[in-house]
């Protein structure tokens, strides 16, 4: 289980202020093996970025970068220029948590004395894909002093960007569920348009809908080092050349924004996380809910700060019986690469107990619609759903 991400923060600031050697990390335990060897610098090149030195201690001194990636992995390593200095094994765990800026434990923390707790501690991050289920989350907040400044230019800039914006009552949400495919069966002209995550990489959608926002937030789809969150960022930056959107995020990512995305600063939005899944307009509390699905961590907040009437597109939901999160529109998912990413981040989608997940997301969703209502808001889905606080408000007849 993650501490909350703005507890995370609070207890690393303060860590950081003490510490000599804030961009100083280390590696524990040892590496042991050629494999783990060559998926793990990738990973190190990805999340640390250019200032940052990572030590990494190798169990045997046969043990050398064999210069080839796995093939669910992107090159990362000229782009970041991060320094991977590799070392003996050392001695013990101890130096690293008192006086460096990071300690990554690259091996399930069961098998590490302490690694229960020492996961825990502010400068510590777990980072074994075979145990972790997040591991973007963990690092960034050995990144916390670039996302802290983001924040008020981020609400400055969202809010001029929506004074450019021709006054409209309503506003569309473009999930990626398998109705999204219907996306041509509607006339967006009378409102906003919100899309979501790889929606970016469907060029007739992205030339019908022509939408105003872009949104992802994804530690594993978007922002990892696979393969295929690296494709998602090459067509969100391919759309933005194309189309004139704003793309909001988590100020979480600010230095991944920085290094992996091809976008100018000013057309991307960096909010930041609050500790609830309640919803608010973004002019009132510039941050989203803590919720693991897009629609309730970017799109709902957005769409009730810009907009009466919200319509919902491609939020299908659950099928019974279906076995993975849900299914998606095959034209706006990134299906190819789908293998690529699970090989990539294999505690993520192993450990994922979806039943539970799916249950949590139908409350939210419920919880947040009724928030909306009470303040005036309408919310309709315009496809089909699963989602019982979606199949209640069907869309009026057009």
């Amino acid at each position: 289980m993650q501490l909350p991400t703005g507890l995370k923060d609070l207890l690393y600031r303060g860590y950081s202020a003490m510490i000599l050697r804030p961009r100083l990390a280390r590696v524990w335990p040892p590496v042991a093996t050629q494999e783990q060897l060559d998926d793990l610098l990738p990973r190190l090149h990805f999340h640390f970025p250019k200032g940052w030195t990572v030590e990494v201690p190798l169990a045997s001194a046969g043990l050398k970068p064999s210069g080839k990636l796995p093939y669910y992995m992107a090159d990362y390593a000229d782009r970041c220029e991060s320094t991977i200095r590799l070392t003996g094994p050392g001695a013990n765990l101890i130096p690293s948590l008192l006086w460096r800026g990071g300690t990554l434990l690259s091996a399930p923390v069961e098998r590490i004395a302490g690694g229960r707790v020492l996961q825990y501690l502010p400068n510590v991050a777990p980072f074994d894909p075979t145990d972790v289920e997040m591991e973007t989350f963990w690092v960034a907040k050995f990144h916390h002093q670039g996302q802290r400044r983001s924040i008020a230019p981020s609400r400055q800039q969202l809010l001029a960007y929506i004074r450019t914006l021709p006054r409209r009552k309503k506003a569309y949400l473009l999930c990626t569920g398998p109705s999204l495919s219907r996306f041509a069966e509607f006339d967006y002209g009378d409102g906003y348009v919100i899309g979501c995550n790889s929606v970016v990489s469907n060029e007739a959608l992205m030339l019908h809908a022509k939408p105003q926002f872009i949104v992802a937030s994804d530690p594993i789809f978007h922002f990892g080092p696979s393969i295929y969150a690296e494709k998602f960022r090459q067509d969100l930056a391919s759309a933005a050349q194309r189309f004139p959107f704003l793309f909001l995020t988590l100020n979480v990512y600010h230095h991944l924004l920085r290094t992996h995305v091809a976008m100018a600063r000013d057309r991307m939005c960096e909010v930041p996380l609050n500790l609830t899944t309640a919803t608010a307009p973004l002019d009132e509390e510039f941050s989203v809910p803590q919720t693991a699905n897009i629609m309730t961590m970017f799109m709902l907040p957005l769409a009730q700060t810009i907009a009466e009437e919200i319509y919902i597109i491609g939020a299908d939901g659950r099928e019974p019986g279906e076995t993975y999160f849900w299914k998606h529109d095959p034209a706006s998912q990134l299906t190819d690469k789908m293998q690529a990413i699970k090989d990539c981040h294999p505690a993520f989608f192993e450990k994922r107990d979806y039943v539970d997940y799916y249950d949590t997301h139908c409350a939210i969703v419920k919880g947040q619609i009724e928030s909306i209502e009470a303040r005036g808001g309408r919310v309709y889905a315009l496809t089909p759903s699963y989602i019982p606080a979606l199949a209640q408000r069907p869309a009026p007849a057009r």
